[in-house]
């Protein structure tokens, strides 16, 4: 990580300091079409929704023509009281 910034002394704080790793995903998301940060990419797509386990489960399961049997056994599980 250390070595991804331009400034040799790595003042982080600094204007003129970039990061390699930072810059290569900000092209990223640039590609895929989103400004929102966090976001969640899901096959080379944005994700719409809540960011949270159950709505993107849901939502990678939906993708599927026919869901593998644990869409439906996580999905179809009961509530907890």
């Amino acid at each position: 990580m250390e070595d991804s910034f331009s400034a040799p002394e790595r003042d982080w704080g600094k204007e003129y300091v970039t990061n390699s790793i930072i810059d290569e995903e900000m092209k990223h998301w640039d590609q895929i079409g989103t400004l929102t940060w966090p976001s969640l990419i899901i096959n080379d797509r944005a994700y719409r929704g809540q960011i949270e386990p159950v709505s993107v489960f849901n939502a990678i399961c939906a993708s599927f023509t026919s869901p593998p049997l644990v869409c439906n056994q996580v999905l179809n599980m009961p509530k907890p009281t």
